[in-house]
């Protein structure tokens, strides 16, 4: 009986170890894949006690990057033109020259419509 509950017990250690490392390995890609320090979100979410690393980074994390069609830089979403090459990334509203979020039937600043 007592090797049932070693054997038990072992199985549960190994779940729980697995899933961390699944967990870690997520925090690491995705922190990559939002161009943010990846190696120490992963240092913070493996040293903070209580999990508070991991509940930090999931909600401190920064958006996907969008990257401009004609040079390639990354940028935040709803940027209207790109930092590196200066092209629009929308379409701008043609009264204000605003950038409409993607979906508007009317520009939010001054009411045109698009």
């Amino acid at each position: 009986m007592d090797n049932i509950g070693l054997i038990l017990i072992i199985f549960c250690v190994a779940i729980v170890l697995s899933a961390l490392i699944w967990l870690y390995t997520y925090i690491y890609r995705d922190a990559k894949r939002r161009n943010m320090n990846a190696v120490l979100w992963v240092l913070l979410a493996i040293f903070a006690p209580s999990g508070i690393g991991i509940i930090l980074y999931f909600l401190l994390r920064d958006p996907i990057a969008a990257f401009c069609v004609r040079c390639g830089v990354p940028m935040q979403p709803g940027f209207g033109y790109c930092p590196g090459c200066g092209a629009p990334t929308a379409r701008p509203c043609p009264n204000c020259h605003r950038i409409p979020q993607p979906g508007w039937s009317h520009c939010a600043a001054c009411g045109a419509k698009l």
